[in-house]
């Protein structure tokens, strides 16, 4: 990206951009339960964006947020995209207002096919029951953490316990 950030290049060489990726699991806390538990992210490939599953705190904001111009009644606490995804183009609607999903399957299959495929090299750090620093397993954690950052010289890493 230095190359674009600096001027040297006229274009990003990113065209795709991951914003995130999670399975979720009843077992996760949540405002309310989740019904249908599955994948949840978003992946951005060009002027389009693929919204999947269930979104924490999904609402439109003001144009400052937080302040007095957002409408907090329109909240929405877990929004649903559910399995088949939410589909914007986000250079037309950047404020995603309209969903395309079912007016651009194609669009939508093409993008759930990539976040298919880049989900398979996601890595999740493994912290499973590791919920305060005195439990074993976050000691161990926070350990192969701490030896990571040393090794790399002071630049957090993949690392495993």
């Amino acid at each position: 990206m230095w190359s674009y950030l600096s001027g040297a290049a006229a274009a990003s060489p990113r065209t795709e951009m991951m914003i995130g990726t999670e399975f979720v699991t009843q077992k996760v806390p949540r405002a309310k339960p989740v019904t249908a538990p599955g994948w949840s992210g978003a992946l951005i490939v060009g002027a389009f964006k693929i919204v999947i599953g269930v979104q924490s705190y999904g609402f439109w904001q003001g144009p400052v947020y937080p302040n007095a111009t957002t409408d907090h009644n329109a909240e929405v606490v877990d929004q649903t995209c559910g399995e088949t995804g939410c589909l914007f183009n986000i250079q037309d609607d950047p404020s995603e207002y309209v969903n395309l999903a079912a007016s651009n399957p194609s669009k939508l299959g093409e993008l759930m096919a990539r976040f298919v495929e880049l989900n398979k090299t996601a890595f999740e750090a493994p912290r499973a029951g590791c919920f305060t620093k005195s439990s074993p397993k976050c000691a161990a954690d926070i350990e192969a953490c701490t030896a990571k950052v040393e090794e790399l010289g002071n630049f957090y890493g993949p690392y495993a316990p």
